[in-house]
C-alpha cells in the first residue's frame, strides 16, 4: 500500500488557525519540502520535520519538545499513530479521512482521553 500522499496548500492553510503564534512544531511525517513544513515556517513557526526517507521512524521517537504535532500521517497506521499521540499528550492536528470521525476507536479514545475533537471540513480544490 502506498501511504505517501502530498497534501494540498488548502489543507494546510485551515490548520495554520488554530496554532499559536511563534509555537514549535513537529511535522513527523514530512520532508523540507512538504507544504506542511513551507507553509508553517513561512508564518514564522520553528518547525522539526522527519520522515521515513529520511532514516527516522516516528515510533522510535523519543517524545518530542513541542508546543504541536501537525501532519499527513499515512493512513494505514491510523491507530498506532492515534495511540502514540494520546501517549505523548501533546496538542497535534491530522490529516485524516472523514470516515475516521465515525471511527469507533477513535471516538471511544476521545471519550475516554477526556480530549476535545475539532473537525472541519472546507471545499478542497485538488
Amino acid at each position: 500500500m502506498n501511504d505517501e500522499w502530498y497534501t494540498p496548500m488548502s489543507a494546510v492553510e485551515p490548520i495554520i488557525e488554530y496554532l499559536k503564534p511563534n509555537s514549535r512544531i513537529l511535522c513527523p511525517f514530512d520532508t523540507k519540502e512538504s507544504n506542511f513544513v513551507k507553509a508553517l515556517k513561512e508564518k514564522g513557526f520553528k518547525v522539526t520535520h522527519s520522515h521515513i526517507s529520511e532514516g527516522i521512524d516516528f515510533f522510535r521517537l523519543p517524545k518530542p519538545d513541542v508546543d504541536y504535532i501537525v501532519s499527513n500521517p499515512p493512513f494505514s497506521k491510523f491507530d498506532e499513530i492515534l495511540q502514540r499521540l494520546y501517549e505523548w499528550n501533546i496538542p497535534f492536528a491530522m490529516v485524516w479521512t472523514t470516515q475516521r470521525l465515525f471511527d469507533s476507536r477513535f471516538r471511544m479514545r476521545i471519550s475516554e482521553g477526556g480530549w476535545k475533537c475539532c473537525s472541519f471540513i472546507r471545499g478542497l480544490r485538488l
